[in-house]
């Protein structure tokens, strides 16, 4: 499924996800992201143009986009909605836009409390060092999904979960991050990304607030 944006009637291709979502939401601006055929290959191309403060933000995002070179520009847009200004109202969230193939509609996923982390690979394990909890890595390597680093279908995440349990000697602080973390490759496309997300909201397995893009030096 296809969207056009603006008079120009440029093409994006959403994600295909059969997955119900939020279908409509009052008070909304769009933000674009294109991808665009150069000399030099492919890269991102970021319109915000339509964009306001004082509204809720829907991002459609081409599903072929690998997530090295979406993740830094959500982290800007993330940036300036939490500028603070005299405009601004609050509750104003943020959504993923996709094609919902269950009701053949346009169904949208919040995304207002994630924070995204870009970090090296090989700095990740220290990172995750200060985490209190006990922790279960789910990790999306481009189509492969691991638990741990053993790889399974992504069907088998939530019967998988059930048999991890926290160690009983790690005690959870109230209001601390879920144990699970998320962290993808960069060359994860964003279909992917947004298909596993739905996946685990779906089935209500919480994870993390903060999700990595594990990187390479």
């Amino acid at each position: 499924m296809t969207a056009l944006s603006g008079c120009k009637k440029q093409e994006i291709q959403l994600p295909q996800i059969s997955s119900p979502g939020l279908s409509e939401i009052q008070n909304h601006s769009s933000i674009w992201i294109f991808r665009d055929s150069t000399e030099n290959g492919v890269v991102p191309r970021l319109n915000k143009n339509n964009k306001i403060i004082n509204t809720h933000w829907i991002f459609h995002i081409d599903k072929r986009l690998p997530m090295k070179d979406i993740v830094p520009l959500l982290i800007k847009m993330q940036e300036d909605k939490n500028k603070p200004s005299m405009h601004k109202k609050g509750n104003m969230e943020s959504y993923f836009s996709y094609a919902n193939l269950s009701g053949k509609k346009i169904s949208l996923f919040s995304f207002t409390e994630t924070n995204f982390n870009i970090i090296d690979k090989d700095s990740f394990p220290r990172e995750l060092s200060s985490i209190k909890n006990e922790i279960v890595i789910i990790q999306l390597q481009e189509k492969l999904v691991k638990i741990n680093n053993q790889i399974i279908s992504r069907d088998s995440i939530g019967a998988i979960l059930k048999r991890i349990e926290p160690s009983p000697s790690v005690e959870k602080e109230e209001n601390s991050d879920a144990f699970l973390i998320l962290n993808y490759s960069g060359e994860t496309v964003y279909e992917d990304y947004l298909s596993l997300k739905a996946y685990l909201n779906e089935n209500e397995i919480i994870t993390s607030s903060t999700e990595y893009l594990l990187t390479v030096k």
